[in-house]
Order: structure tokens, then sequence, then C-alpha cells
């Protein structure tokens, strides 16, 4: 009962079907009065059925309390809202008629996991069907009606674009609009998906009574870009807020309503009939738009699927598809050469491939799925850059710590900050990423392709949940370590390990192309001035820090831009000296313990740290070992079984047939019937039986076999065809018993045998015995070498080693003969 109302709570009847498109639509009751009571029914529609239109809107932090009423046959009942929904359906209800809407909130059961992740895989069809997307940004204000009013009264209207620029009477028509992006809406990461789907000429946007459609709205928006880039005068605009900062700083939410719209109008469709053009990948989205918000860590990835080049969501209880990295990670599932040959044809007949959506999974879990999914589809020297390129939210106090392949936004190059009297704003706090955005290659440091499939990397076993497995060597380690640079300053440190002693000379090259990660800002060869450029800003220096931030608003055009490059590289990095002499930067968490290692598929060194495991975590790892073996032995026996039957099968028929030729030959008026019931094969089941088969022997060396004796009850060994070799039938036997028996293995501290499964109470215990020559290929955890490691190893972040960024590490290794670590393995946590 609802204190605030009287009537009952509402409970939600039985959950929308799984499969097809099953959704619920809000009927929105008709008021005249704005006060009235906000009445709505919930009805469950299929496809082909009424219009409907789809809300856009922030749900915010706010707890629900505002209490609407939901009518079905059985009377009223409650359901709380927030304020900002309740604004919107007050705003949105017309006075003489139903409307029929959906909105997120309502129309999903949002305390049903799995009805969730169901209508969540269905949300592109759902805006996509939409009549009209109704944007609600909240309710009226003085900036919002002067942003509207300054919008549809002056700055569509093109001739007036200059002057609107030059002279200061505009100005807080400016701000207004600035300000007006700062709204909640703005930032939030579904609403890329809900406008790329919907139809851009109908989409309107509402704030109170105002509204305006979105592509005027997305016209003044760009004709903001094309005015802070160089007419509008910026000094005075900002001169009241005394914000000092570089443009890119200053209009940060402009520059995010700027960077939606222009993403969704790349993928936006252009009338009912069009699907969006999605042209960027999962991972270029997730790791584009990192300063669009979620309030579940799970919609990080799922609230881009939709728009991805690459993806589409999966609902898991639809049964009628099945996602690529599901398909082959089955604990008795194919072997690797099969795995490929179903990897090739999956992604040779779909255009995108299938992303699970299940709320009911760990974040962690869902996150790691994403890295496999990244590596998957990522080009071959570049598949492990996920792992350096900042896209994760970084934990709260209370949440699980993510392991460190997981790269989140705590070392990314920017974050928004609240500035008193400015809002929001964007701030430096790290160094530009080494790898880039996903699709370019700016270094190849490991010179060697990464992981075919994400599914090399990760292994599902308990012990080994948390941990990738990853191909590499190591480089070197850290010897020495300078103080990093704070604010993207130069400590006076950082000379003396170079041995720059007379500052009239060029500097040491070794020293100029690390500063700027030998890259100039367009990420190419560094231009020739500049090592005169460094010497120069080292002409009057003292042993004290250098302040590039001084210095960029002193400086010449060179100097600003070899400057400004310079501090995009080692903002909060520190400048280090390996054992074997090369010279770089690394993070600033980085310790002199710690090793410079190159991972295949990764384009940039990593550092890495090394950590001894606990016995628990051996103990483990152990039983895990032996459960994985238990199973692989059974596994491939079973294999075996339908193997030996499906050729004793065809050889019969083949002779049956032979005979049978022969006869009709020599006496064709004669009747033949050929039962083969006893060979227990099914024509129809051909197919499914090749390919099992083909399973056994992609596990098994083609000259290996296995034999065994046991003693089987005579029941259980099912009527063999007369004709059957006395030696074949014992052969099966013996692969029967393996199939049905699971091997005894030996506890890692005991020397007693532990069985998987008791005999029976009169039951002889099965002999099992393996010829001589014969061995069982199982796939080794960690790809090669030794099968468990006492040790593993924490990922510290991407490096720049001064020499060894495009191949040369390689060489390096061939001709010092470096030994691999782990052999060449590492486990990373």
């Amino acid at each position: 009962m609802c204190t605030d109302c009287g009537l009952e709570t509402y409970s939600y009847g039985s959950a929308l079907k799984a499969g097809g498109f099953q959704i619920r639509l809000l009927r929105l009751h008709p008021a005249r009065p704005k006060e009235a009571d906000i009445v709505v029914e919930l009805r469950v529609k299929n496809e082909a059925e009424a219009p409907y239109e789809a809300i856009s809107w922030c749900w915010g932090t706010v707890p629900p309390r505002h209490p609407i009423r939901i009518r079905d046959e059985n009377g009223d009942f409650c359901f709380k809202v927030t304020k900002n929904l309740e604004q919107a359906l007050r705003r949105l209800r017309l006075p003489d008629k139903y409307r029929t809407i959906w909105i997120d909130t309502i129309c999903i059961h949002q305390n049903d996991l799995q009805e969730k992740s169901r209508q969540v895989a269905l949300m592109s069809e759902i805006y996509g069907r939409a009549q009209r997307v109704l944007i609600w940004l909240g309710d009226e204000d003085a900036i919002s009606r002067r942003a509207f009013a300054f919008i549809q009264d002056h700055l569509l209207l093109l001739q007036k674009f200059d002057r609107l620029c030059q002279e200061s009477a505009f100005d807080e028509d400016w701000m207004s609009l600035i300000r007006f992006t700062e709204r909640p809406w703005f930032s939030r990461r579904w609403v890329i998906q809900e406008i790329a789907l919907a139809d851009q000429h109908t989409a309107t946007i509402f704030s109170g009574r105002d509204e305006i459609t979105w592509s005027q709205f997305s016209e003044a928006i760009l004709l903001l870009d094309q005015a802070l880039k160089g007419p509008l005068n910026l000094s005075r605009l900002f001169a009241r807020t005394q914000d000092v900062m570089a443009y890119s700083t200053r209009a940060a939410p402009a520059l995010g309503a700027i960077r939606l719209i222009r993403a969704t109008s790349a993928l936006s469709r252009k009338n009912d009939a069009a699907a969006p053009r999605a042209g960027r990948s999962l991972e270029y989205l997730v790791t584009s738009f990192t300063m669009f918000e979620t309030s579940n860590s799970h919609d990080i990835i799922y609230a881009l699927l939709s728009v991805s080049s690459d993806a589409f969501r999966l609902n898991p209880q639809s049964g009628s598809e099945m996602a690529r990295d599901e398909l082959l990670v089955s604990s008795e599932g194919p072997s690797v050469y099969l795995q490929k040959l179903m990897l090739e044809w999956w992604e040779s007949h779909t255009a995108k491939v299938a992303f699970l959506v299940d709320y009911e999974a760990p974040y962690v879990a869902v996150y790691r799925r994403f890295i496999s999914f990244c590596i998957s589809n990522a080009s071959p020297f570049y598949k492990l850059d996920i792992l350096c390129r900042p896209w994760a939210p970084e934990p709260g106090a209370t949440d699980e710590v993510v392991p460190s392949w997981i790269c989140t936004m705590a070392t990314s190059a920017h974050r928004l900050v609240e500035r008193e009297g400015v809002g929001k704003r964007l701030v430096r706090r790290n160094a530009d990423s080494l790898v880039g955005m996903p699709g370019t290659l700016r270094y190849n440091a490991s010179y060697k392709p990464g992981p075919t499939t994400g599914n090399q990397v990760f292994r599902f076993h308990e012990s080994v949940s948390r941990s990738m497995f990853v191909k590499g060597f190591i480089l070197s380690e850290l010897e020495t370590l300078e103080l990093p640079s704070q604010l993207g300053n130069i400590p006076p440190e950082w000379l003396k390990l170079v041995n720059w002693h007379n500052r009239g000379d060029l500097p040491p090259e070794e020293f100029w192309r690390t500063l700027v990660a030998n890259r100039n800002h367009n990420n190419e060869e560094p231009p020739p001035f500049y090592p005169r450029a460094c010497r120069e800003i080292f002409q009057d220096f003292v042993d004290d820090t250098l302040d590039i931030s001084t210095m960029l608003a002193q400086g010449s055009t060179i100097i600003t831009e070899f400057l400004s490059r310079v501090q995009a590289v080692i903002w909060n990095r520190r400048l280090m000296r390996t054992r074997t002499g090369f010279l770089g930067l690394v993070p600033k968490n980085a310790l002199y313990s710690d090793f410079i290692a190159i991972l295949d598929g990764c384009s940039v060194p990593v550092v890495l740290r090394k950590h001894f495991k606990t016995k628990d975590d051996l103990d483990l790892e152990a039983r895990d070992d032996a459960d994985r073996q238990q199973n692989a032995v059974q596994y491939v026996a079973k294999q075996l079984v339908a193997r030996y039957r499906e050729r004793k099968a065809n050889r019969i028929a083949r002779a049956a047939q032979r005979a049978y030729e022969s006869l009709q030959e020599h006496a064709p008026k004669m009747t033949w019937s050929i039962n083969l019931d006893k060979t227990n094969i099914d024509a129809s089941d051909s197919a499914s039986k090749a390919r099992d088969h083909a399973l056994a022997w992609s596990i098994l060396e083609p000259s290996q076999e296995m034999t065994a004796k046991s003693h089987v009850a005579p029941s259980s060994v099912k009527a063999r065809s007369s004709t059957q070799d006395p030696v074949a039938l014992e052969n099966e036997t013996n692969l029967e018993a393996i199939a049905n028996v699971r091997l005894t293995t030996y506890s890692k501290d005991s020397t007693s045998v532990k069985r998987s499964r008791e005999p029976d109470e009169h039951e002889e215990p099965p002999s099992m015995k393996r010829p001589k020559n014969s061995q069982i290929k199982i796939d080794n955890p960690v790809g090669q070498g030794k099968a468990r490691q006492d040790w593993y190893w924490t990922l510290i972040g991407e490096c720049y080693v001064h020499g060894m960024m495009d191949g040369q590490a390689r060489q390096f290794q061939r001709e010092s003969r470096v030994s691999c670590i782990g052999d060449g393995i590492f486990e990373i946590r």
C-alpha cells in the first residue's frame, strides 16, 4: 500500500515472451488540467500492431518518489516515477485523446533481469519502429527559453551568422546555448542509439512548453561548432567566467553535444525503410564515447550494440541463435582446428557478430566478453591494443576490483570536473594514449600478429576466471626511474639521466625523440626542426622544473607546436632507463622491479609486474587441471566410439551394396532386402555424426590409437551383426568402457588414488591400458610451456621505449638471445 496515494503497488503480470517482437506499450489517458492525476494503461503488443511514439529521456540518480496510476481490469495501482518523468508525462499528455508511447522505465520490468536482457536486445527495433521519437530534456528555465529563441529567431538565419559572432550583444545568447547543452541528457550514452535509430525529420526536442525538431537543433549545434572554431570572439565570450583554459577545455559540454550530433548523423537512417548506416566498430564506439555516462556498468557496452558495424544484440533466451564467442567456449566443445572452421563459416555468413546481452552476468564477465570480442575482430597487429586504451568506468569504493587487463578511465587523458561558476569542464590528467583510436596503427612494436580469437586468451575455469593468457617476451627490466612529469612539466633530473650538460648543443636524439614519442601531432615522423626547438626551450633553463604551460602562452608557433606535443606525451609519465640501456617513458606508478614486455598483437610495449601465487591459488589450479583432463579424455573416447561405429556401418553397407549389385547382375529377377537395423545407423543423422566424428579425430593424431580392457556387463553391450569381426567387437567394448568411466587421477598433495565415479558395489574396477606409443593430445591451459606457473603478472600500462617501437625488439631478441620469461606465456590478472 502506497502511503502517498493509498493505492496498492503495481505488480507486473507474466513476463514478456522470448523470441519475436513483443513489448509493452503505455496508453496515456487524456486530461485538460495539468494538475490532474496521471493515469496510464499497459498493453502487450506484438509485431505489426498499433503505432506508437518512443521517449528518449534521462533517468538521473534521484530515486522515484512521484506516484502515477496504472489502470487494469482490477482497478488502479500505484507506480512511482522520478520527478523528471512525471513532468514529461504531464507535458506530453493530450487534452482530448489517448497517446500511445513506449518508455523504458515503465514498459520494461526493471527488476526482472531476464526480461530486461530480452528487451534491451530489441532496443534497436523499438526505436526503429517508433512513429516518432520524443526527446525530453526537462522543464524549461530562463537558459532554455533563451537558447530556443536564439536558435529559431537568429542562428538558423544564415545571413546573420557573421554578425552574431562579432557583436557582443549576442554573447549571452551564445552562452545560453552552450549551457543548455550541459543538461544531463547530452551526456547519456543510450541517447546515441536512440537518436541514430530515430527518423530525424520527425524526432522532436521538448523542454517544458518549448519544442524544436531534432534536425533544426542539429543544424544549430553544428553552427555553434563552426563559430567556436573561428569567427566567435572566445576571449570576450568567456571573459566573465575568467576561465583561461584552452578552447577544448572551456567548451567541453558543447563539444559533447557536437560529437553526439556528428555521430548520430553518420549513423542515422534516411527514412522509415532504411536501416542505420553503422560504420564504426563496437570497440571504436565504446572507446570514443567515454564522456557519455550510464547508470549501469553493463550499459557501457550494451548501449552501443545497435549502432555498431560489427555486433548486434543477442537475446540470451531466444534459443534461435548462438553468439560466436559462446559457440566456441563449451567445455565439451570441438577441437581448436574445428573451432577455426566454425569461425570462418560464421564470419562468412554473418555481416555482424552476436554479442550476448545478459544483465544477470557480473559486469567483469561482460567486460571480458567485450575484450574477447574486440580481440576477435581487430586487425592482427593491434589485437591487444584494447588492453592499453581507456574505456571502462573507474570502480567505486565498494565495487569489485577489476583485473588489470581492463583499462579504466583512471588512465584517460582527460576527465570532466565541476568548476565553480562555469559547470563541468574537460581537464587533462594524463598523457595521450600511445595506441590511439581503434583502426589506427601508430607503432608496431610486436611485429607479430596477435591471437586469432578472444577465446585463445581466456580460459573458462574457476582458478583462472580473472586471468588472461597472452604470448610475448620480456624486453628488459627497469633500472632507473625519475620523478613523473607533473602537469606536463619537465623535472631537472630528466636532463641528468640523458647526460645533456652543454645546453648550447643539440639535445641527444634519444631524448628529444622520447619527449615526443617519435611522432608529431598527426602521428607522423617528427619534423626536422624539433631538435632545434628542444634546444631553444632549454637555453635559459636552470636546475628547476621547466614550466611548459607558461612557455605555451609565450612561445612562437613552432615552439608551441613542439611543446604541446611534449606535454601530451609526458604528462604524468616517468622517464626511465632499462638494464639494457633503453630510454623511455612509463606510467607514474611503475616500480624498479617491473619489466618491459612485448606482447604479440600489441602495437606498443607494456609494463608488467610479477606476483607469486598463494597456496590456495595453486591448489585450485591443480583441481581444475585434473577435472579438465578427465573431461577431455572422456570426450575423446565418446567420439572414438561414434567414429568406430560409423566406419563399421559404412563398411557393412558397402559390402552389402556390392553383394546386391553382383546378385542383381546374375539374378535380375530376384528381389533382395537388406536390413541394417543392427548397425544402429540413422541415415538422417549422418551429417551430425560425421561432424562429431570429425571432432574426435581432430583431437587425436591420425596415427594414434587408444585401446583399453575393461570388465563390462554383457547386458551393456548392444547386439551386433553376426558378420562383425571378434577383434573389432572387443575394441568397441573397450572404447565404450572408456567413454563411461572417467580416468582416475592423483591428488596434488597425496599419492592416494581418487575416483571421480565410485564403482557399483558388485562392479569390479575397470582396468584401462594405453598402448605403448599412444598419447592423447589435450590443449594446454596456457597454450605452451608449463601447464601451470607459480606466478602471474599485472598490467601496469603502456610505455614508450626509444628504438623499440617498430619491430626492432624482435631483432634485438634474436640477436641477444633474450630468454622468454614464462615460456612465452604471460598470465595477466
